[in-house]
């Protein structure tokens, strides 16, 4: 039936068609009609296939759209997304900007109270520049008055100069001359000094007898070596047992013993260490009077202190200090 259309309708479209009463008998041109309905059947079939394909390409691209109307749908989506995050970020951006935005105003204002404070220190801080100006030219009229006073002030040292230097002259002669006083005066004073000195010394030296620059004094009452350096101590603080530094010393010392007298202690020892012999002032010895074969230790015994010999003409023998002898002290002047 579709067929048959498709036929009525070529046929009109050419101008062949026209109606052919059924009368049994075929017209004329019935092959020529055949072959050309057997062509437009042919265009039909062509035109379909080309119309199938046309639908085919037309579901294609339906189906294309579709993926795109997907995709575009999706990525709609996806800014819709981005775009609410945005929003919200935007909201939140806005409403710290209003919160700095008061901020800001708080400050201004602040800012403003500051100003207007400074406009009024300003005010009264150009008060005080114009009275420091007026200030200024007093003391610049004062300074130049005191200058011009200055400036005759030099007039009038220049001219003392000349009296300044003799002046001086003067001073150095009087400087020379205090200080050969000083001099004077220092001699003197030391000369006191140890003339006090002897004088204190003489008042304390009862029994002491002097030789030189030094006093002596006998002691008659025996006591062991290092007792009768206590004794000599207890008897003036300078006072030692004595150091003989000269034949004569060895001699002056030798005539205070009295008549009958055999042996007297004097400072000589070798204590500290045996065969150096030091006096008590820690000197050693630079005179000696050994007598013969002295000093011996004799018999091995411990002879560390030195004996004068009065029998023996004052020389010396080393003996035991713990033995008990007369002796001798000795303040050095």
């Amino acid at each position: 039936m579709l067929l048959l259309t498709f036929l009525f309708i070529a046929i009109f479209q050419t101008g062949h068609g026209q109606i052919v009463p059924s009368t049994g008998h075929q017209p004329a041109d019935h092959t020529s009609l055949l072959l050309q309905v057997q062509n437009y059947l042919l265009q039909l079939q062509s035109s379909a296939a080309d119309q199938k394909q046309s639908l085919m390409d037309i579901q294609a691209s339906v189906a294309d759209l579709k993926s795109k109307d997907a995709q575009i749908e999706k990525n709609l989506t996806q800014q819709d997304t981005t775009t609410s995050s945005q929003l919200q970020f935007l909201q939140q951006q806005l409403a710290s900007a209003g919160d700095q935005t008061a901020n800001l105003t708080t400050q201004l204002k602040k800012l403003e109270t500051i100003m207007n404070a400074l406009q009024m220190k300003n005010s009264d801080q150009q008060i005080l520049i114009n009275t420091a100006k007026s200030s200024l030219d007093v003391l610049s009229s004062n300074i130049s008055s005191i200058s011009s006073r200055l400036s005759n002030q030099v007039i009038s040292i220049k001219s003392l100069g000349s009296s300044m230097k003799q002046l001086e002259a003067s001073v150095k002669n009087t400087e020379i001359q205090n200080g050969e006083l000083k001099n004077k005066t220092a001699a003197l004073k030391l000369e006191n000094a140890l003339l006090k000195k002897r004088m204190d010394l003489l008042i304390k030296l009862d029994g002491f007898v002097a030789y030189q620059s030094s006093w002596y004094k006998y002691i008659s009452q025996p006591a062991p070596w290092h007792k009768a350096e206590e004794l000599c101590q207890l008897i003036h603080p300078q006072a030692h047992l004595a150091d003989i530094l000269s034949q004569a010393e060895n001699d002056f010392i030798l005539g205070l013993a009295p008549t009958g007298t055999n042996e007297v202690f004097v400072g000589g020892h070798d204590i500290v260490k045996e065969g150096v012999w030091k006096w008590t002032t820690g000197q050693q010895l630079t005179y000696t009077k050994w007598n013969n074969g002295e000093p011996n230790s004799y018999k091995g015994m411990e002879e560390d202190c030195i004996l004068m010999m009065v029998n023996a003409g004052g020389a010396w023998n080393d003996d035991s200090c713990d033995k008990s002898y007369s002796f001798v002290c000795k303040i050095k002047g």
